[in-house]
């Protein structure tokens, strides 16, 4: 249950600004597959670059996002392209998991 929450976090704050998701995510690079992700670390501005390769459940032919809706547009698919980037700069999913 805890696995999301930064993610889910990330929502809410967006639910009370739209704007904001724009700001989070640089998809410049999204037909390569490539998403940059604006995440503060160590008190500066970063930009973290992840691949378009989502947790899904489902195989290859009718898979379902695990969180985030999986169409083009990178305002639906932003709290899975910040979680993939929070883990990133944790070293794993495993990593930014909550406990239950």
């Amino acid at each position: 249950a805890g696995e999301h929450f930064v993610a889910t976090a990330a929502v809410l704050v967006v639910r009370h600004d739209p704007t904001l998701a724009d700001d989070l995510i640089d998809a410049e690079f999204e037909g390569r597959g490539v998403y940059g992700v604006a995440l503060y670390r160590t008190g500066a501005l970063t930009m973290v670059w992840i691949d378009a390769l989502f947790p899904a459940t489902g195989g290859q032919k009718r898979s379902t996002m695990l969180f985030g809706t999986g169409e083009k547009n990178p305002s639906d698919v932003w709290p899975s392209a910040v979680e993939k980037a929070i883990a990133k700069t944790a070293g794993s999913y495993a990593a930014i998991e909550g406990s239950e």
